[in-house]
């Protein structure tokens, strides 16, 4: 009984915490999905940064820190319109961090599958 509680308190919790991220990453065009201001910018910057880095594909990673560093961007300009220069600093030190990384991405050589085993035949060969 008290199992079904803490489940039942948990999800109202959870649906909650989300609802309000999800509609603010459902907002579309020229607004950001949410801003520095807001309860929930924390979350959703830690979000961003988890998916960018379980994003193996240096491409894939690339093309998502592009998006990324734009719906930052887009904070930065809503803060600069609000008057919140301070707020603004803080996407403007978001982006940085994101433009690293996609720098890093685009940096990383080209790995060739193929290649990489036929290096690795070679290694065992020598080895036996």
């Amino acid at each position: 009984m008290a199992n079904k509680l803490v489940y039942k308190l948990f999800t109202l919790l959870a649906v909650l915490l989300l609802v309000p991220l999800a509609a603010a990453h459902e907002a579309a065009g020229d607004k950001p999905k949410t801003t520095p201001d807001k309860l929930f910018y924390g979350l959703s910057v830690a979000i961003d940064k988890i998916s960018l880095a379980l994003t193996s594909d240096r491409h894939a990673k690339a093309t998502k820190g592009l998006a990324i560093a734009h719906e930052r961007l887009l904070e930065i300009k809503a803060m600069r319109e609000a008057g919140k220069l301070d707020k603004a600093q803080k996407s403007a030190d978001n982006y940085a961090a994101t433009m690293d990384v996609v720098a890093a991405a685009i940096e990383q050589p080209e790995t060739n599958p193929e290649k990489e085993a036929e290096l690795v035949g070679e290694q065992d060969a020598e080895l036996a």
